[in-house]
Order: C-alpha cells, then sequence, then structure tokens
C-alpha cells in the first residue's frame, strides 16, 4: 500500500484535535459542577458500562490506574459516581452512576451529537457506518 508518511496518522491527530475543540466549545456545564473533557468521556463510559472496575476505566481511557483513581475520586466527590465493593473481588471496586449524573450525561451527549454531526457533514448513513467499521477496525489491529 502506497501512502506519504504519516498521511493516516497527521489526519486522525488533526481530527481528535479538531473534535475536542467542537466539543469544548459545544459543551455548556451545568451551574454546580463543569466537567473536563476526561471527566466527560469517563462518564460516558460508565453510564455504557454500568459496575465498570476502575482498572477497566483505566484501560479504556489508556490511562494509568492512579490516573484513573484520582478522575473517580473528583467525580465521586461531586457526586457523580459512586464506587460499590465487587461483590466478587473484595480489592476491586465497581463504578455507578448516580441520579445526580443525569443532566450531565444529557448535556454531553447534546455536545456530541454535534460533534459527530460536524464530523459527518455531507456524508450519508452508509459512507458514515463505513467510516466507523473502518476506523473500528484499525482500532482493533492496534489493540489485538
Amino acid at each position: 500500500m502506497k501512502t506519504s508518511s504519516n498521511t493516516l496518522g497527521a489526519l486522525l491527530s488533526d481530527i481528535t484535535r479538531m473534535m475536542r475543540r467542537v466539543f469544548q466549545e459545544t459543551y455548556r456545564p451545568t451551574a454546580d459542577c463543569s466537567l473536563t473533557l476526561s471527566q466527560a468521556r469517563a462518564l460516558l463510559h460508565i453510564a455504557r458500562n454500568e459496575g465498570l472496575k476502575q482498572i477497566e476505566l483505566a484501560d479504556r481511557l489508556e490511562i494509568k490506574p492512579i490516573t484513573a483513581a484520582r478522575l473517580i475520586d473528583v467525580l465521586c466527590d461531586a457526586g457523580l459516581v459512586e464506587r460499590r465493593p465487587d461483590a466478587k473481588d473484595r480489592r476491586a471496586f465497581q463504578l455507578f452512576l448516580t441520579e445526580a449524573a443525569a443532566p450531565h450525561l444529557a448535556e454531553i451527549e447534546r455536545a456530541v451529537t454535534i460533534v459527530y454531526t460536524q464530523a459527518f457533514k455531507g456524508f450519508d448513513e452508509a459512507e458514515s457506518e463505513t467510516v466507523i467499521r473502518l476506523l473500528s477496525q484499525i482500532h482493533k489491529n492496534f489493540s489485538a
């Protein structure tokens, strides 16, 4: 396959940066809590995987376990997440959202929808699905 060096990497890096910028410009924190992008990502992962273990969240966010623990501490202190002991492993904790997280998730989802709408502008549904499928395969190739 003939490609110029760093074309894929440069494109992915630029797209990621632009998507982050649009998210940060679009996301409107609530009066009582403002989340960072990392905190918002963590909330989304927990929402999609209730009962997720701290170590699993660290893996999904590609951060060190101690960094994930500190991130979770902030979310717990804000009343958005609670840690519960894992019934199968006394050393581990599972993560669950509290009811207070609901308005934050709604705002995050609203901002993400705007980001995706901009990203896929000019694409039909089949093309959008193809892009996601191909990028998912690249992700899988590196995750193996």
